[in-house]
């Protein structure tokens, strides 16, 4: 999937071209210039966006009313779609350049385009669809939401940016828009002192490592590659300057690696470099002696004889013993002997490589973008510009508070609050809230944050007494009545207590005795309360609240609850009595039943009732004959 963006042309380019259009018709046929006023420019812009998007659906002359524009006075005008399309002759041609540049870049025939997605708020100008069809062959597709397709697009990206969200993954490839070029000044006449470090359309973001052979600073010129339009005056994008390059210690050049980037965010920086310096053999190493050249070869020679051994464990024919011409590594005659054909051998001496290291340089970039210190300067001048907003918000709201509270108080005095006030004190009142509302509108349009709180405090103080009087008359009754009926619950557990009633022949009497005294308690407070209320005039203070009447009956509630619900001790049933071992009283019962209901007992002798065991037949038993 390709993507291309029109380069410098959007929904806002044909809103203002709309707005010049009927600026200069308003300034001819109403006399009024739309372009001194930001207010009235501000609302022509936004009536043209609406036409506009009017436009998209309609080919008709479609009108623009605007009431009290400018000098109160309301204006208005009619533009059809071709004659828009006429003076945006322009930036159309802008916008077929760029469908076309970008069917020459990625080499498509009509047939390898699969569809065509356009997207964004001028999408919708039928015209721009038109210059889709035309160079790509196919109709554009509208099937994503045209004003919210950016927003989602960065939102998703975003995500797969954060650490903090999982997302399914994606694989976006972006593109450099615009190839760009690096130039350095010559040290020779012949060198070729350009390179184009990143072509038209390559992948970002991407790092790339320069080489040069330098003998001293030098600077490096980014600009855009000739040829190209872009959009924006200037083609240079930075000069970058390496310095602290030095020749080497034989006068020859440097190695300089110089790492530049274009970053996720379309960005070109030299972001390092560094020199390459050679170091000659013996200038920081301490001369070898004959033990550490020894060691040398003895580890040379320990790593020659791992290798057969490794090679040992492939080979099929590992497990043989050795052959003669192979010496046992683990004689003691055969270590010395070998240790001696060392000893006489002559020493080679191997060639050394010589050794480098790498040094840091620094770079100074000049771009066009904003110092550092300039940038903090505006990053704490937009602090405070939030800081100051905030500030602004909370006088704001306390101003509105302000007004709030005169236009719902001044209602209510001739409402809801209006039995709840003396004439007196209501005129008073009255008479403060509408200074209150002139000065609101007139030197107290740009007072202080706590200017506001004052006052809204000051009416709080007359008002709020008579809002708590409307309320309490409300709600007062009502929970008179609900502790008065715990009262008479409480007092009738006494009564069935005093009676004897079972359900409470469990409780004691000093626990009962503790009921009798809270009760009286409580109900001595509600009967003087409930007393001072009945003759209560309503513009009159209570004496009492409401919430103090529920606290009260809650408390008597908790002191009495536990005596109350306490539940009566479980009494266990008697244990039976085990049955002695010779017990044969239900034998002789059985035995008896027996004998009267005329059975035969010439089975055997009869059980004597004490479960599967039997006796043995009495001596009377035994003489007797049955017939």
């Amino acid at each position: 999937m390709l993507a291309c963006a029109f380069d410098d042309v959007g929904g806002r380019d044909f809103d203002l071209l709309l707005a010049n259009h009927f600026a200069a018709e308003f300034k001819t046929k109403y006399k009024v210039d739309a372009l001194t006023n930001k207010r009235a420019f501000t609302r022509l812009m936004a009536e043209c966006e609406k036409l506009k998007k009017l436009m998209s659906a309609n080919s008709v002359a479609l009108p623009v009313n605007i009431e009290c524009f400018m000098e109160d006075k309301d204006v208005t005008g009619k533009l059809a779609r071709a004659d828009l399309e006429e003076m945006a002759a322009p930036l159309l041609q802008r916008v077929d350049a760029c469908m076309k540049r970008l069917q020459a870049a990625v080499n498509f025939a009509p047939e390898d385009i699969f569809s065509v997605e356009v997207v964004g708020g001028s999408t919708r100008i039928p015209a721009i669809k038109k210059l889709a069809l035309a160079n790509f062959g196919k109709e554009a597709s509208t099937t994503l939401n045209a004003d919210e397709a950016v927003a989602r697009g960065c939102a998703l990206q975003c995500a797969i940016l954060s650490p903090k969200f999982m997302v399914r993954d994606f694989n976006i490839t972006d593109c450099q828009p615009f190839a760009i070029t690096m130039h350095w000044n010559k040290a020779t006449p012949d060198e070729d002192n350009a390179v184009e470090v990143y072509p038209l359309f390559h992948q970002v973001p991407q790092s790339k490592v320069l080489t040069f052979y330098k003998k001293e600073a030098f600077t490096l010129e980014t600009i855009y590659t000739d040829g190209q339009t872009i959009p924006h005056p200037s083609k240079v994008l930075g000069r970058f300057v390496v310095n602290g390059v030095q020749p080497q210690a034989s006068g020859e050049n440097s190695k300089v690696k110089v790492k530049v980037r274009v970053n996720i965010h379309g960005v070109f920086n030299v972001s390092s470099a560094s020199m390459v310096e050679k170091i000659a053999p013996g200038d920081d190493e301490p001369m070898e002696t004959e033990d550490s050249s020894t060691a040398a070869e003895t580890s040379e020679s320990s790593e020659a004889a791992a290798a057969p051994a490794a090679e040992s464990e492939s080979n099929p024919e590992a497990d043989k013993p050795a052959t003669e011409d192979k010496p046992d590594a683990a004689s003691p005659d055969s270590k010395a002997k070998e240790g001696e054909e060392k000893s006489a051998a002559p020493e080679e001496k191997k060639p050394r490589k010589p050794k480098v290291k790498t040094i840091d340089l620094d770079v100074v970039g000049q771009t066009s973008s904003l110092e550092k210190s300039r940038i903090n300067t505006l990053t704490e001048k937009e602090l405070q510009l939030i800081a100051n907003d905030r500030l602004e918000g909370e006088r704001q709201h306390a101003k509105n508070a302000v007004e709030e509270y005169v236009y719902e108080i001044r209602d209510k005095l001739h409402g809801d609050y209006e039995q709840y006030i003396t004439e007196a004190a209501k005129d008073e009142f009255s008479a403060i809230l509408s200074s209150t509302e002139d000065w609101l509108y007139d030197e107290g349009e740009d007072e202080k944050k706590q200017v506001y709180i004052d006052r809204l405090t000051d009416m709080k103080k007359r008002g709020d007494p008579v809002a708590v009087r409307c309320k309490e008359d409300k709600t007062r009754a009502e929970s008179f009545d609900q502790f008065w009926k715990a009262i008479i619950h409480i007092q009738k557990f006494i009564g069935k207590f005093r009676e004897g009633d079972e359900l409470y022949n469990h409780l004691t009497e000093e626990e009962v005795s503790k009921v009798e005294k809270s009760l009286a308690e409580k109900q001595d407070w509600y009967n003087k309360q409930h007393t001072a209320c009945i003759n209560l005039k309503k513009t009159d203070d209570p004496p009492v609240l409401t919430s103090q009447i529920v606290t009260e009956k809650n408390a008597l509630e908790k002191a009495v609850k536990s005596t109350m619900t306490k539940p009566k001790p479980k009494v266990e049933p008697p244990k039976e009595e085990a049955k002695p071992a010779g017990d044969d009283s239900q034998a002789n019962t059985n035995t008896s039943n027996s004998n009267d209901s005329g059975d035969s007992t010439a089975n055997g002798p009869t059980s004597n009732g004490a479960g599967d065991k039997g006796t043995e037949p009495t001596p009377e038993a035994a003489d007797m004959e049955v017939d």
